[in-house]
Parts: C-alpha cells; sequence; structure tokens
C-alpha cells in the first residue's frame, strides 16, 4: 500500500499518470531516433482528407485575417480550401513501407501563366526539421530556388521556407 502518499485529489495514482508520460516520452524519443526514410504518394481523399483540412484550418486559424474571422466567413473559406485540393491535389510524404502514416503535405500548382504556386505545406511536429517539406517541395516545383514560387496562405511554416527557399506571398493567386 502506499499509504496515500502518491494519490491525486481524484483518487487516481500519480505514479500512473507518470509512467504514461514517461512511455508518450519514449515512443517520441523512438520516432525522433529512427532514421528517415519517406516516400511521397499522391492524395487519397478517404484516407488523407482529414488530416489535410485539420491541420491547414488548424494552421490558417492562427494567422490574420482569419484570426478574427466569424465562423461563417471562416467556414467560407473552408470551399476554397477545397477547391484548391481539388484542383492541385495534395503530394503526401509517408513513412517507407507505411503509406498509411502521413509525415505531411504539400499542395500548389504551377499556373497557365507559368505562376508556380504554393497553397500549402504542412508537416506532422514530429518529423520537422528533416527535410520532409523540403522534398515535398522539391516534387512539386522542380526549379525550387531558381524561379519565383509564390504562397498563398501566410502561415509559419510558409514564412519559415519563405526565407529558405525564397518565397512570395501573394494572396490573390488562390483563384487562377
Amino acid at each position: 500500500m502506499d499509504g496515500g502518499r502518491n494519490r491525486g485529489p481524484g483518487g487516481q495514482l500519480i505514479t500512473l499518470a507518470i509512467e504514461k508520460a514517461r512511455a508518450v516520452e519514449t515512443e517520441e524519443l523512438i520516432h525522433a531516433t529512427r532514421p528517415r526514410r519517406i516516400s511521397l504518394r499522391p492524395y487519397h481523399p478517404a484516407v488523407d482528407a482529414a488530416l489535410v483540412f485539420d491541420s491547414w484550418c488548424k494552421q490558417i486559424r492562427r494567422v490574420a485575417p482569419f484570426r478574427s474571422m466569424d465562423g461563417q466567413d471562416f467556414h467560407e473559406h473552408r470551399r476554397i480550401i477545397e477547391a484548391l485540393v481539388a484542383r492541385c491535389s495534395p503530394i503526401i510524404a509517408y513513412e517507407t513501407g507505411h503509406p498509411a502514416q502521413c509525415h505531411g503535405y504539400a499542395c500548389g500548382e504551377v499556373q497557365q501563366d507559368g505562376k508556380q504556386v504554393l497553397h500549402m505545406v504542412y508537416v506532422r511536429r514530429i518529423w520537422r526539421r528533416r527535410g520532409t517539406a523540403g522534398t515535398l517541395l522539391k516534387t512539386l516545383f522542380p526549379d525550387l530556388g531558381k524561379a519565383p514560387v509564390y504562397y498563398t496562405h501566410d502561415t509559419r511554416s510558409a514564412r519559415y521556407h519563405a526565407g529558405r527557399w525564397r518565397l512570395r506571398l501573394n494572396h490573390y493567386l488562390v483563384h487562377p
């Protein structure tokens, strides 16, 4: 018996919470130390739609002008995202041998006038800073770094890659 020393206010054992936290840390460490083996595949709506739409909406909800939008206006922008995904079909990065284990995605296009336009790049936190986004961007835009590439959604990730790959912000390229 622990004599009540390890019990929290709800009566649960604190040691169980500590063990669970250690298990999560251990799993994150295992993922973080794995050699990076990614493959790319096309977007499959049945498998990828939840990740793409959820992450896209969460990323843009943090920045102006979306931060101050009411629900109805934001819902209207989701329709724009749906149209972009249908038109541009994102590329999905996944762990080699495990196509359902998505690391991230990029959605972009080369428009009729030749403009290269990135609409969204997203990599799950645990897989960031390992070259996944660069691989996705280079696949979408083989001339990355040589020819101008524009981005339409001003997220933290886009700003980071803008500095690295000299991307230019242009919201108006959402509609070709």
